[in-house]
């Protein structure tokens, strides 16, 4: 009797022992879709170095192919948390009007008109960061480097990107009228074909547009938010409004893992980038590797820290980055094409996430969390 006490006691004291470990009682598991793109990939690499326990939480990251599948599990509540870009919903908030965009990923910075080095050398083409440092502000730049494209000849594959370009022109008061289209059955073969000497510029995929920038006589003419609302593209998280009113200490606190997240991105990348590499590879069929995603951080995508998303994303109307300038843009292209009802979508009815994030701002212990030394 006396031997089944002291294991009692001593299975008892050693429960106590694993309770008392922080995280281990009152973890709170969120499931959480992540999309196959390495813009997805920011809470892979914050679980695989403890962050969502260090503030009570455990993720349970499951791979999804795309938005409409993630926002099919939230409206059954499969999951909890989904990944997707707000840029793509506006036709799906007419049938899920309780959807809502909390919080702001990446800026995909992929957008991108290529010119020839040897035009800028001679004079004939100037980048948007030259035309930037000569007029000094914003909008004078951007209009002078569209300009400067009337009579020149884009290689781009038309059914694609000719509304984009469209939209780029008019940033000088041009149309498609006032450049010549190169049409080409992909992009490929645009890319292709501007590579043999055809063209003045190209527009099209990233992979294109990494091959091309390798090359030693190719540039980046502009890109991304110089182009207007039509080159801002975000990658967002998603959950239902309910969820976030019955949880919104959970959300803020995603909010400052994210935050935290990317500064081990930009800080100490290779302690969260080879889990965030390895789940991307094992999703998508893919084979990233850390170098080529330090590429992307530097080159292709906006991970914006705490300080730079108060002046960038959530800037307001006077940063060419906001939010609400893409969102808006997309909207109308919907409304354009008829797949939704003119004034039946507003952006500030559904993306909620510069209320969270002012609202985030204002907890002073988890903003002292995201700032702490790494």
């Amino acid at each position: 009797m006396f031997v089944v006490f002291v294991v009692c006691v001593f299975l008892l004291i050693a429960g106590v022992a694993l309770a008392e470990k922080p995280g281990e009682e009152g973890v709170q598991k969120l499931k959480i879709a992540v999309l196959p793109y390495f813009d997805y990939q920011p809470y892979v690499g914050a679980h695989a170095i403890g962050l969502d326990r260090e503030l009570g939480l455990e993720f349970d990251l499951i791979p999804f192919p795309n938005e409409n599948s993630g926002i099919r599990a939230l409206i059954t509540n499969s999951i909890d948390i989904c990944e997707g870009s707000m840029n793509v919903i506006p036709n799906i908030i007419p049938q899920t009007p309780e959807l809502r965009v909390f919080l702001s990923i990446t800026q995909f910075k992929g957008f991108v008109v290529i010119g020839r080095k040897s035009q800028v050398a001679r004079g004939q083409i100037k980048t948007f960061d030259t035309l930037m440092k000569e007029k000094g502000t914003f909008n004078p730049a951007q209009r002078a480097v569209f300009a400067q494209m009337k009579g020149k000849t884009f290689c781009l594959n038309k059914a694609s990107y000719a509304g984009i370009t469209g939209a780029m022109l008019a940033n000088a008061g041009l149309t498609l009228n006032d450049v010549r289209i190169l049409d080409f059955a992909d992009d490929a073969k645009a890319a292709a074909a501007f590579l043999r000497g055809e063209g003045d510029f190209y527009y099209g995929s990233l992979p294109q547009e990494i091959r091309l920038l390798k090359e030693p006589d190719y540039v980046a003419i502009v890109g991304n938010e110089a182009i207007g609302p039509a080159g801002l593209w975000f990658s967002n998280a998603f959950a239902m409004q309910d969820y976030i009113d019955n949880n919104m200490d959970t959300i803020l606190k995603l909010v400052a893992i994210h935050y935290r997240v990317i500064r081990y991105m930009h800080e100490k990348p290779d302690a969260v980038l080879p889990a965030m590499v390895g789940f991307l590879n094992k999703a998508a069929a893919t084979n990233l590797t850390v170098d080529d995603a330090k590429n992307l951080i530097k080159n292709f995508e906006d991970f914006a820290n705490l300080e730079r998303s108060k002046t960038t994303v959530y800037g307001g109307p006077g940063s060419p980055n906001y939010w609400k300038k893409s969102m808006d843009y997309y909207i109308k292209q919907n409304e354009d094409m008829g797949t939704i009802e003119k004034g039946s979508v507003k952006s500030e009815d559904f993306v909620n996430q510069e209320q969270i994030f002012k609202k985030f701002l204002q907890n002073k212990e988890l903003v002292d969390w995201v700032n702490r030394p790494l």
